[in-house]
């Protein structure tokens, strides 16, 4: 079997993560390609990425000029990927991941001769938390979306509210996600089956979240085969290039509230288009 696998591995102003991520992919799966995309950091991190693999021919590096947010950063690697490399596989995975597995292409290859999947989602070991982040609760319906905007409004009084009860509050309400079990964005497997199916691989429109939603959206409406597969790992350090953007905690959570609002009403207006 030759291994025709790429990467596309999104940097923010995060050399630090995206070398580690990059030299595990090398290590691990050595036959394998790599498109790192930097997102526009507008630091130095893209040029210590290149000083780093400057010899190895199996990295490919895409610089965009400003920051395009995940789905169309993620897109413009895949796109790449396509043209330049035609690849039976696209593993986009968070440049704050890493693999250990020597059998890591073998399994691949497999899961696709037993499933046909389109997507797959491999175990993302959470190794903050330490718990397997798939499957991971998506929406559904636009009954789905309207229920979580009505939550995403709620949450505001306890966002910015500074006792203690109210962060405990917030994320309880938010670990109870609405919706069925599918795709964590952390680590997503995309087949050539799929990428001939769709010019982007991730639905355009949103910045940053809803990107599962989006995904769930298309499997619903194009019949898609989803697949699992715990034995594949990956290893995920969570949120670090979110902590890069935003130093304190408190930031961060209302920098990724107010990008979920965002999104969550484009994922509304494809629901009410689609009707």
């Amino acid at each position: 079997m030759q291994d025709n696998v790429a990467f596309i591995i999104l940097n923010y102003k995060n050399s630090v993560d995206t070398i580690i991520c990059v030299k595990s992919i090398f290590e691990y799966s050595p036959n394998s390609k790599v498109v790192v995309v930097d997102n526009g950091s507008k630091n130095n991190s893209l040029e210590k990425i290149i000083k780093e693999f400057s010899e190895d021919d199996r990295l490919h590096f895409v610089a965009l000029e400003n920051n395009l947010g995940f789905s169309a950063g993620n897109n413009v690697g895949c796109q790449y990927a396509r043209e330049k490399l035609n690849p039976d596989f696209y593993c986009v995975f968070n440049n704050d991941t890493y693999i250990d597995d020597y059998d890591f292409s073998r399994k691949l290859y497999n899961k696709y001769e037993e499933t046909n999947f389109d997507v797959l989602g491999p175990k993302i070991w959470n190794i903050v938390r330490e718990f397997n982040q798939n499957p991971s609760i998506v929406l559904n319906s636009l009954e789905d979306v309207k229920a979580a905007l009505k939550r995403h409004k709620m949450l505001n009084k306890y966002l910015y509210s500074f006792f203690p009860i109210s962060y405990w509050l917030r994320n309880k309400m938010i670990k109870s996600r609405i919706g069925v079990e599918g795709l964590n964005g952390a680590a997503l497997i995309f087949s050539k089956k799929y990428s001939d199916k769709f010019e982007e691989l991730f639905y355009p429109g949103v910045f940053l979240y809803c990107e599962e939603d989006l995904l769930q959206f298309r499997r619903t409406k194009y019949d898609l085969i989803f697949a699992f597969d715990f034995d594949i790992c990956v290893f995920h350090n969570h949120s670090a290039t979110t902590r890069k953007m935003t130093k304190s905690t408190v930031k961060k959570w209302k920098f990724q509230h107010q990008e979920i609002g965002k999104s969550l009403k484009f994922v509304e207006s494809v629901y009410n288009k689609d009707l």
